[in-house]
């Protein structure tokens, strides 16, 4: 279907970046492999609120004259909208008359009226072209939401599937290719899932022990969802950045194929993590995880190792030595195995380094997205504390607060 969003009217609420507000943009139902040519990653183009409500329309049957709040959410490389609906004086039956193709038993709209706001999902050019990975992706969001982790649920559509595939126009980069005119994009709507963030608190040890328990125990549960690998997740099994560093830190290298794999949430941070105040302990706890985008099936211990250096850079006092506690928080509840704790310090190094590498690289592609230089210049500071400090010394640290019997 071709929609022609006219002009948008001035009474739209909500954060609206579009420039040219009389853009056309295809949404396409139909769910077959995109054979876009493009090598790169593009963020979708921003989206005026006609567009969007337009789009949700399509979606899940929402009348645009619900929608009272559309305002955008900080993304990476993709493009994040909070709805919000209005459900008073709405006819629940004109819903159930739209949604006669969706499963009883799935999550729309009309079966979800005690929520009120949703996020809508754009993924970049490049997450876009694999649908099966899209998808795989979103059935790890419901099999956790389906065992009471409190994470989105994406939401069944008018047609029956969980994703839209749209096609946007190209933004004026310098990599794009002139003859290319619009770009696929796949698009899914999310509930809105309440909670802090753990980035707006003053992190304490306590907190920090939290995360590291919450992480085994999410990597638990996705040990058990092996259906996710059929679906269209791939095995990652060489990491070309490890191979980026020189042989006096590749030491570990040949023990790469003796770790184990799983399916791992693979972006856990301090911006992917919910906490809630324990009011009878007067402590925070972990109440939830967000953003599944990097969900891979790949080395169980990529997931400690991207969670000690992000949560290293928010730690002003002694970072080596916080790390140590998420670790052995993490081992009591998902024992590592030898290789794994002796392979953890290069792993994490490479992290470090992707991070910096990636928000670079983003930044030059889309310089008005202040987000992905968050926490740029604490990253290279912990790179040259973490590359001034020798292994041994790093290890010798963490095993005085490990209570394994690991020799590294």
């Amino acid at each position: 279907m071709h929609l022609d969003s006219g002009s948008d009217s001035g009474t739209d609420s909500g954060s609206d970046s579009s420039s040219d507000s009389s853009t056309n943009f295809t949404a396409d139902s139909s769910h077959d492999s995109s054979s876009d040519s493009d090598s790169d990653s593009q963020r979708p183009p921003p989206l005026s609120n006609t567009k969007i409500k337009s789009m949700l329309e399509i979606m899940v049957g929402v009348q645009p004259q619900v929608i009272i709040d559309i305002k955008e959410l900080q993304s990476f490389v993709d493009r994040n909208y909070l709805i919000k609906i209005n459900y008073s004086g709405m006819l629940e039956s004109a819903f159930a008359a739209d949604n006669t193709s969706a499963d009883e038993e799935s999550s729309t709209i009309v079966q979800d009226n005690a929520s009120q706001r949703y996020v809508l999902k754009i993924l970049n050019s490049s997450d876009s072209r694999n649908i099966n990975t899209a998808l795989a992706r979103l059935h790890a969001m419901k099999y956790l939401y389906s065992l009471g982790i409190k994470c989105c649920n994406p939401m069944t559509l008018l047609d029956g599937e969980l994703t839209l595939k749209l096609h946007l126009p190209v933004q004026e980069v310098d990599d794009a290719d002139d003859r290319e005119t619009t770009r696929e994009y796949i698009a899914y709507l999310m509930n809105y899932v309440e909670g802090e963030i753990l980035s707006k608190v003053e992190p304490n040890l306590d907190i920090f022990c939290k995360v590291g328990k919450y992480a085994a125990v999410l990597d638990g549960h996705l040990q058990l969802f092996c259906d996710l690998i059929d679906v269209g997740l791939q095995l990652i099994e060489n990491d070309l950045i490890l191979q980026s560093f020189s042989d006096d830190h590749l030491k570990n290298y040949h023990e790469v194929p003796n770790l184990r794999t799983a399916v791992i949430h693979n972006d856990l941070n301090d911006d992917n993590l919910l906490i809630k105040l324990n009011t009878h302990t007067n402590s925070y706890d972990i109440a939830g995880v967000i953003d599944f985008g990097d969900v891979d099936h790949t080395t169980l211990i990529f997931e400690l190792a991207i969670l000690i250096i992000h949560m290293m850079v928010t730690c002003n006092d002694n970072p080596i030595e916080l790390a140590g506690h998420i670790i052995s928080s993490y081992h009591s509840v998902l024992p590592l195995t030898k290789v794994e704790y002796n392979g953890l310090y290069m792993v994490a190094l490479a992290r470090l380094v992707q991070v910096i590498v990636l928000s670079e690289y983003e930044h030059k592609h889309s310089p008005d997205n202040d987000y992905v230089m968050y926490q740029y210049d604490a990253f290279w500071s912990l790179l040259r504390l973490l590359w001034s400090t020798s292994e041994e010394s790093v290890y010798q640290t963490w095993n005085k607060i490990i209570n394994c019997n690991f020799d590294v």
